[in-house]
């Protein structure tokens, strides 16, 4: 090889160097923090969640940054997405986890929505699961027939969350005779003030949740799951039926569905509109990197905690789904739900 050929080789392996080099170094976060905004009080479910993964996510990012948890509940997960969605840093340094139920919540128009889940990046859902409805062994109705007849309350977080929207959907639909008691900060707050008769049980959350958490309630037989809300049976409670299979006519099985979608969305995370397409990458190999950690996978079987995660790339397409929401579906919900109804 002469030597000008060689010169001009090695110029040219420099500047792919270079260039490869570049972005990397763009996107480390050495120390900084990436921050994981829940849409609940600290406790519950969601929170429980983030911060498993706040446990080995950073070790997958480059530079090893900090991860740090901040619960920013109200509103049934909106305050956290306005301020994701209109105020955080898009420089990966700040994501959200909020409600399953907020894509469906927005796709009905909802109000009090300042954001569009379809604009977001999304990284992806550590596991799908289903919400479940719940009530305490003393409820004065415990199966869904009973309480077409019987009076059961609920506690809910808020309108766009699955506490409140399952049950009066239900109510609206089923014919079931749900009293929401709305205003409570996480579905944490909802347990206690079950366990002190309070309210009967509550809507929203896995049933991962109650095995895990509340692993004395399960044994005993003091929480009693009621029907799950999801595309498919949780193999860990094969016999509590779906809300789907309550359905009588077409109508309400399509509406039920609809409900039901929200799984796909159950621990997902998400980056505000705008943040920049080489980050976005680097936060969903991150994730992709950390749900198949060694490391994690045996800390979730030892917990007993469900990881069977859903990609960025799968979950943006899945968005666009959810919010085309067919105009007579929007409608009846809507009706249904009270959004029509001026304060």
């Amino acid at each position: 090889m002469s030597f000008r050929r060689a010169f001009q080789s090695a110029a040219i392996a420099l500047t792919v160097c270079a260039g490869l080099a570049g972005p990397a170094a763009a996107q480390s976060f050495a120390g900084k923090t990436v921050t994981l905004i829940v849409g609940l009080s600290a406790g519950g479910n969601y929170d429980f969640y983030a911060r498993f993964l706040s446990e080995f996510f950073g070790k997958h990012i480059p530079g090893d940054p900090n991860v740090l948890v901040q619960n920013r509940g109200g509103a049934g997960s909106r305050t956290a997405a306005n301020y994701l969605y209109n105020v955080a840093p898009k420089d990966g340094t700040a994501m959200a986890m909020t409600l399953d139920t907020l894509p469906l919540y927005q796709g009905l128009r909802g109000p009090g929505v300042r954001f569009d889940l379809a604009r977001v990046r999304w990284v992806g859902n550590i596991a799908e699961l289903n919400s479940i409805l719940v009530v305490w062994h003393t409820a004065p109705a415990k199966t869904l027939e009973q309480m077409t007849e019987t009076e059961v309350v609920l506690g809910s977080t808020g309108r766009s969350s699955g506490t409140y929207m399952i049950p009066a959907l239900m109510n609206g639909v089923l014919g079931t005779r749900f009293k929401i008691v709305i205003g409570f900060p996480g579905t944490n707050e909802i347990n206690m003030a079950t366990e002190r008769g309070e309210v009967h049980g509550r809507a929203g959350g896995s049933w991962d949740n109650f095995r895990v958490q509340k692993v004395d309630w399960v044994k005993s037989g003091q929480i009693i799951p009621v029907a799950q809300i999801g595309l498919k049976r949780d193999p860990s409670i094969p016999t509590v039926p779906l809300l789907t299979e309550f359905a009588k006519t077409p109508d309400q099985k399509k509406l039920m569905q609809l409900l039901s979608s929200a799984s796909v969305f159950s621990r997902a995370l998400y980056l505000p509109p705008g943040t920049p397409k080489e980050i976005v990458g680097t936060m969903r190999r991150a994730f992709n990197a950390t749900m198949k950690d060694p490391a994690l996978l045996a800390a979730g079987e030892k917990r007993k905690i469900a990881v069977n995660p859903v990609s960025g790339e799968e979950m943006q397409k899945l968005i666009a789904e959810t919010l085309d929401v067919p105009d007579p579906l929007v409608k009846r919900a809507r009706g249904i739900l009270g959004m029509d109804k001026k304060n």
